[in-house]
Formats: structure tokens, C-alpha cells, sequence
């Protein structure tokens, strides 16, 4: 799991400190955060409650080979949320698949299609 707990009132704009860490979080930040200011548009605060200053993202979760297809990813994830969300006044996420390129979708897709073939 990793997530990014970015404090959006300690001085540096967190608009920019999330486009020079990653593309994905750059992608979060367009979408939440004013590049002025560095907080969260008026758009965006109007629709949340003040019950802190941080922005917790959730970039990514994922389960090892053994595990995958039960959900445990997600599960994971809720139980992190709660441990995590203090002081921050926003979660967000953006849901997908992390590697479309992955042997074990192209296996999973192999097998799907050989199962047909068979039938």
C-alpha cells in the first residue's frame, strides 16, 4: 500500500510538491487543488467539512500473486483509511488497474480464452 498524506498548510504549495512526485498525483491534484494556492479549490471546500488541513491519498494497494481475486486489496485498504485519516480534511483515489502490462493479466486473459476454445 502507499499513500500520501500532503499537509496543504505548511508552507510549500502541495499542488506542485504532488506534480514533482508523480504523474498520478499530479492527475489528483488537478482535479482538487487550486496551483495558486495550493488548497483546495472553492469548488471543492465548499462540498467538505473543516475537520483538518491534510489531503490523504491513496495512490496505490495491491496483493501479492497468492492473494489476488479475493479482494484482500480492498479490504486492506478500508482498515488503512480509518488509521490514517486524522487531521485530514480529504481521502482520495483513482481507481484502476496499477499494471495493465502484468504476466498475471495476460495469463488470466490466456486462460479465459483457451477455456472458451474448449467449450
Amino acid at each position: 500500500m502507499t499513500f500520501y498524506r500532503v499537509h496543504l498548510d505548511r508552507g510549500r504549495n502541495a499542488f506542485w510538491a504532488m506534480e514533482d512526485e508523480s504523474e498520478e498525483l499530479y492527475e489528483t491534484a488537478r482535479v482538487l487543488l487550486d496551483p495558486e494556492t495550493g488548497s483546495f479549490t472553492d469548488e471543492v471546500s465548499e462540498g467538505l467539512e473543516y475537520v483538518g488541513s491534510a489531503l490523504l491519498v491513496m495512490d496505490r494497494v495491491s496483493a501479492g500473486s497468492p492473494m489476488v481475486g479475493h479482494g484482500l486489496a480492498a479490504v486492506l485498504a478500508c482498515e488503512a483509511i480509518p488509521r490514517l485519516m486524522a487531521g485530514c480534511r480529504s481521502i482520495a483515489c483513482s481507481p484502476g488497474i496499477i499494471d495493465l502490462s502484468s504476466r498475471r493479466l495476460t495469463d488470466k486473459a490466456d486462460s479465459r480464452r483457451s477455456s472458451r476454445a474448449e467449450s
